[in-house]
């Protein structure tokens, strides 16, 4: 564990990490941002099968911040965000019967990345990112509801391209994430069970932006994610200090497409 994240270090020294749209400067300068957002938010889980056994849906807002420290041929940036809203769930009980209800979600986020320059119009980007989702589903009529806490590392590595379009700054970027092995913690409710911790399995996704900056420092952006994880492996399932079964996190992949509006000052 300790081998894994010094090696995430390293990479994300070497590498650097994504930023927003900014402008280099001659000499080394401070600056920063804020936004508001909408996330559009796909979650969807996946039995041995390969069958779709669980979707959730919905679109929950957010804000986000960063600061940045701009030098000629390099940027350094801390970035942090958060979203939170309920959303649809559908999926079904192990009999098989469906289940329709809601799911409240949270998701937070604390990047540290850096750009350096390698054209005149493209720079290299990466990073390392903290990552933590919440996961509530409430219960229905014939199920009872389950919470979830996800929590992890994330490398980026990728290129940003920056021109200007139609009298405004462009920026698109491309990065590869990959995400370490999160711990999720599992809580039942009326403690059918004793809350239990699983391990994900490790994961890759992309992450793909495109924004738009105008004079005056206002900015409008549109970044879409993807990331599938593979099933975990079984874990203990536990009743008053008992085995009574396993647990285990279904495959999953979720998809996240985000609009913001930011203002950088």
């Amino acid at each position: 564990m300790a081998r894994r994240a010094i090696s995430y270090h390293l990479i994300a020294i070497l590498c650097g990490a994504f930023a927003l749209p900014h402008v280099k400067a001659a000499t080394p300068a401070w600056s920063g941002s804020v936004a508001i957002a909408v996330r559009d938010m796909h979650f969807t889980e996946h039995d041995l099968a390969g069958r779709r056994i669980v979707s959730e849906h919905g679109v929950i807002p957010g804000v986000t911040a960063e600061a940045c420290h701009q030098a000629e041929e390099f940027s350094a940036c801390l970035a942090a965000e958060h979203f939170a809203s309920t959303i649809g769930y559908e999926g079904r009980t192990q009999s098989g019967a469906p289940v329709n209800t809601r799911t409240h979600v949270a998701q937070s986020r604390l990047q540290l990345f850096a750009l350096r320059r390698w054209t005149s119009t493209v720079d290299l980007a990466g990073g390392i990112e903290w990552q933590r989702s919440d996961r509530d589903i409430r219960g229905s009529g014939i199920a009872l509801g389950l919470n979830e806490r996800y929590a992890g590392l994330r490398m980026l590595a990728g290129l940003q391209h920056h021109a200007e379009f139609m009298q405004a700054r462009m920026v698109t970027r491309g990065l590869l994430v990959l995400a370490e092995p999160e711990r999720i913690n599992i809580g039942f409710p009326m403690q059918l069970y004793d809350s239990a911790e699983v391990r994900s399995k490790p994961a890759a996704g992309v992450r793909l932006g495109v924004a738009m900056a105008q004079q005056g420092g206002v900015s409008i952006g549109l970044e879409f994610d993807w990331m599938r994880v593979r099933r975990s492996a079984d874990y203990p399932l536990r009743h008053a200090g008992n085995v009574v079964g396993t647990v285990a996190q279904p495959e999953h992949v979720q998809r996240l497409l985000t609009l913001a509006l930011r203002y950088a000052y």
